[in-house]
């Protein structure tokens, strides 16, 4: 995974970006439903499994051997602070076909409860509010009201609502005051 400068957290270095095929302390692996040659940790690392493949036109495959995948770092701009947002995502394959994945979502469903994975409407979040932090103690499924009102408690949006709730008065053009309002509301 090819880290920003600006990311200095331990647990991406110390396991996302750890490749090596030894286990980490209590680490689990279990195969990716759908991607019978992938398996995914209860820490979020990806393995590929060994296995042959065959090109088109060829009778003699190539053994690949196992590896921990790198990760794929997805970045938002938050235009509201000013500052990127991160989300870790995972490309596999299958019969040809290459899918991108949410990492947070493939440890959620192997290690904590399964869900519909194509439903768009659960959402996985973490506890602690650190994206990168994808081990499956600190996730939670949410829906997308609770995603909202989470990003407004956590002030990475604007809240309209509570702006247009606030004490404003009302000033002529000359700049004389003409009368305060509870909110925008009440003007």
């Amino acid at each position: 995974m090819n880290l920003p400068p600006d990311i200095k957290d331990q647990y991406v270095r110390d396991v996302l970006c750890n490749t090596s095929l030894q286990d980490l302390p209590e680490e689990e692996w279990k195969l990716v439903e759908n991607f019978e040659n992938y398996a995914i940790s209860n820490y979020g690392r990806l393995k590929s499994l060994e296995r042959w493949t065959f090109l088109p036109n060829k009778t003699k495959g190539k053994k690949e051997p196992e590896l921990i995948m790198k990760l794929i770092l997805v970045t938002q701009f938050n235009q509201y602070l000013q500052r990127n947002f991160y989300q870790i995502h995972c490309s596999l394959s299958s019969e040809g076909k290459k899918y991108r994945k949410s990492i947070a979502r493939l440890v959620y469903y192997h290690f904590v409860e399964k869900f519909d994975f194509d439903d768009r409407n659960i959402l996985i979040s973490c506890n602690d509010d650190n994206t990168f932090h994808v081990h499956y103690t600190n996730l939670e499924k949410i829906t997308s009201s609770e995603k909202r009102l989470k990003t407004f408690r956590l002030n990475r949006a604007r809240n309209r609502d509570f702006i247009y709730k606030q004490p404003v008065s009302q000033y002529t053009v000359e700049g004389n005051w003409v009368a305060d309002f509870e909110s925008m509301y009440d003007a």
